[in-house]
């Protein structure tokens, strides 16, 4: 059974007992750290054991796992959390600007948990918005109760979060759109073909064209026989995957501790997907993992209005995060993506299509295989498999060709020790991050 958030509700429940005679001793139902300060704030004992339960179970903290499960708005927790530790609490709303500060690194400007910013009546104040996990919040300023600091005050982490990134938002399409032509120009596509293959080209056309011209009928016969030649080729490679098939059975499923999970990152590109936001939202709920340690990035154009409206209609909780990719450079798949890779802190993240809906423990499957694998293995491919072979016959033989593909051909590669060639979704990569 699930809870809505507790927001206005919590003032009401602290009036009610603000002329209490006692208080209670100091946790002595054994609560998380980071969340048994709110007993005394009234705030319902039910959350406070259910949030401290998972936090075991996980290895996360009770304010993480509160704020994962939806038992408390961000808002709500973070304003109580300032008035038991006597700080000023700023609501985002009041925040007017956030003042740029000196450079940092994308990866520490993006986690950075203080900042200057300018409030709405003028003034400059400085604040902070440590995560769930930080150790701040235990050692700093529920164990520092007492009298008033309003030197710094304290905001919600998804105020600085929103303005690290809209600072960095020019950097990040940079990089997302350029780097690779820049550091590496032999791999990119941004230059158009090279110097080399433009001579390797006008030979064979030249060829082509002289033989055409000199003995047409034996040109004629070579082109043909080359071309077949590579359509053989293919051939022969199915045929060989064919008749080298076996068949595999799945590796049963292992129990772990959730505290051994570590977190995942998920990253979907949209663009003009607003008819399948719902069904995609509704799927990648579904996912078997932590609440915690899974994060969920969707990623769309930001003039793509009609997506980013429908994605913003959905009930996202706090495992979702709407990226918007500035028009900056080419406007592709893989710029998308590389525009939201700077923002994952998985060590692990899987790409999905916006049509795609993973079978719920895909990621759990994929994690197990990495772990077996140790560091053999850097990526991995789930098969797909069409949802509708039936609806007709071009269905089913989209079906034929993913199944022959993803069942035969792949496995066959991947025991020979040959190049596999990746599908671009349901691809699991391991140590993403650090390179």
């Amino acid at each position: 059974m699930g809870h809505e958030p507790v927001t206005g509700r919590l003032e009401y429940l602290r009036a009610l007992t603000r002329n209490r005679p006692g208080k209670p001793a100091a946790n002595e139902n054994h609560y998380c750290e980071t969340i048994a300060f709110l007993a005394e704030h009234a705030y319902p004992a039910a959350h406070l054991s259910r949030a401290s339960r998972l936090a075991m179970r996980n290895g996360t903290t009770g304010a993480g796992e509160l704020l994962a499960n939806g038992l408390i708005t961000e808002d709500a927790y973070y304003r109580t959390l300032a008035d038991h530790a006597g700080r000023k609490f700023i609501a985002p709303e009041d925040i007017a600007e956030i003042l740029k500060g000196d450079p940092q690194p994308v990866g520490e400007a993006l986690s950075s948990a203080t900042a200057w910013c300018r409030l709405t009546d003028g003034t400059v104040h400085p604040v902070a918005a440590p995560s769930p996990d930080a150790p701040v919040i235990t050692q700093n300023l529920i164990a520092r109760r007492g009298g008033k600091d309003m030197r710094i005050a304290l905001t919600v982490p998804s105020v600085l979060r929103r303005a690290a990134i809209a600072r960095l938002r020019d950097t990040l399409g940079e990089e997302a759109g350029f780097r690779l032509a820049n550091e590496m120009p032999a791999a990119s596509a941004k230059h158009g073909a090279s110097a080399w293959h433009g001579f390797a080209l006008a030979v064979m056309l030249l060829v082509a064209a002289t033989g055409l011209f000199v003995a047409p009928a034996t040109a004629v016969v070579t082109i043909h026989v080359l071309v077949s030649l590579f359509f053989l080729a293919n051939i022969a490679l199915r045929l060989a995957a064919t008749f080298g098939f076996r068949r595999e059975c799945p590796t049963p499923l292992a129990r772990f501790e959730n505290a051994e999970r570590p977190v995942y990152s998920v990253v979907v590109a949209l663009y003009r997907e607003a008819s399948v936001a719902h069904d995609l939202v509704a799927s990648l709920k579904s996912l078997n993992w932590p609440r915690l340690k899974l994060e969920i990035k969707l990623v769309c154009e930001e003039d793509d209005r009609r997506t980013l409206a429908e994605l913003e209609n959905q009930k996202l909780d706090n495992r979702f995060e709407i990226v918007r990719v500035p028009r900056l450079g080419p406007r592709t798949k893989p710029k998308a993506l590389n525009y939201a890779l700077p923002l994952c802190s998985g060590a692990f993240v899987t790409l999905f299509d916006a049509e795609d809906r993973p079978h719920p423990d895909q990621i759990e499957e994929a994690w197990q295989t990495f772990r077996r694998s140790q560091s053999r293995i850097a990526a991995l491919q789930a098969p797909l498999v069409i949802a509708n072979p039936r609806r007709n016959w071009i269905a089913g033989l989209f079906h034929i060709e993913y199944a022959a593909q993803f069942r035969g051909l792949l496995p066959f590669l991947t025991r020979l020790g040959l190049p596999v060639p990746l599908g671009g979704t349901s691809t699991h990569f391991r140590g993403i991050m650090a390179v």
